[in-house]
C-alpha cells in the first residue's frame, strides 16, 4: 500500500510544472478557479486505475455537470481468483471467487474548487459480482475481512455479495504535465449486502491517471 501513498505524493508537486504555473498563487490547487472565472474546457476526463495484485483493472468516465458538480461511471474487470500461496490464506473454493465484474455511478461534489479538479466529496452506486479473497468487493482496500476470523489456515467461506451496493468517499484531483494529464485519489468506503443479508464494507484508496478533454 506504501505505492498509493506514494502516487499521492506526487500529485501535488507534478502539477506545479503545469505550463501556466507561474500564473498561479499556491492556493490554487485547493481553491482552483473562482465561481467568477471562466473556465475554458469542458473537463471531460477519462483515467485508467490498473490493480496488478487484484488481477484487476479499470476504466473512469467523468464529466462535470457545472462548476461544483459532475458525473461518472467506473467500469471494473478482474480475471482469476486473486488468492495467492504467498497471503498464507486459504479461501473455499468458489466460482464468484474468478472472473468478475463491477459497474461503479459516481456523483461528485466540489466544494472549493471548480470541476473536475481539487478536493471532491463523492457517492456511488454499484452493480457487479466483483469479490476477492479477502472478502472485499474492491481493489486497493486498506483491511483483510478474513482478519476477524480465528483460524486462518482452514479452508474459509466467502459469502458471495448481492449485485447493489453503494458508497462514499473523499478525493483529490489535480492537472498534471502535461496541461492535459490529471491524477485523482479517492479515500472511500463500499457496502454491500451478502446472501446472508449481512452488511460488510470495505475500505480502499485508489489511484488513477488519465486525460482531461
Amino acid at each position: 500500500m506504501k505505492r498509493i501513498f506514494y502516487l499521492f505524493a506526487l500529485l501535488l508537486p507534478l502539477s506545479s510544472f503545469s505550463s501556466d504555473f507561474e500564473k498561479r498563487p499556491f492556493h490554487y490547487h485547493f481553491f482552483k478557479h473562482a465561481a467568477t472565472e471562466e473556465n475554458s474546457s469542458k473537463g471531460l476526463n477519462i483515467k485508467l486505475s490498473p490493480a496488478f495484485f487484484w488481477n484487476t483493472a479499470s476504466i473512469e468516465f467523468e464529466y462535470p455537470l457545472s462548476s461544483k458538480f459532475s458525473l461518472g461511471i467506473n467500469l471494473f474487470a478482474k480475471l482469476g481468483n486473486t488468492g495467492s500461496g504467498k497471503n498464507n490464506i486459504k479461501v473455499k473454493e468458489e466460482s464468484f471467487l474468478k472472473d468478475g465484474y463491477l459497474a461503479e455511478g459516481l456523483f461528485r461534489f466540489y466544494p472549493l474548487a471548480m470541476a473536475p479538479e481539487g478536493i471532491f466529496i463523492q457517492g456511488s452506486l454499484t452493480y457487479g459480482n466483483l469479490i476477492y479473497f479477502d472478502g472485499n468487493t474492491r481493489p486497493y482496500t486498506l483491511h483483510n475481512h478474513w482478519r476477524k476470523l480465528q483460524n486462518v489456515n482452514s479452508s474459509i467461506p466467502i459469502e458471495k455479495p448481492k449485485p447493489l451496493g453503494g458508497g462514499l468517499g473523499i478525493g483529490f484531483q489535480t492537472v498534471i504535465i502535461p496541461e492535459h494529464l490529471i491524477g485523482c485519489l479517492v479515500l472511500g468506503v463500499q457496502a454491500n449486502t451478502d446472501v446472508a443479508n449481512k452488511t460488510f464494507y470495505s475500505i480502499y484508496l485508489a489511484p488513477s491517471l488519465g486525460f482531461k478533454f
